[in-house]
């Protein structure tokens, strides 16, 4: 990953549609400034996060 990242001069992640959808709103978008926010997605399935702070909150065992 860093060397995509150094490729393009952008800082890169990797994760679950949702997740990041709802990242790019807190950071960015309609949400942007909000302290808690959960985002839902509805497409082939059904996804979602729930940010806390500006970070997605994952599960005990790590799930996202």
């Amino acid at each position: 990953m860093r060397a995509v990242s150094v490729a393009i001069a952008a800082t890169v992640q990797i994760g679950n549609d949702a997740t990041l959808a709802g990242l790019a709103e807190v950071r960015h978008g309609t949400d942007a400034g909000a302290e808690t926010v959960l985002h839902v997605t509805v497409e082939v399935g059904v996804g979602g996060t729930l940010l806390v702070d500006g970070r997605p909150l994952h599960g005990a065992t790590g799930s996202q």
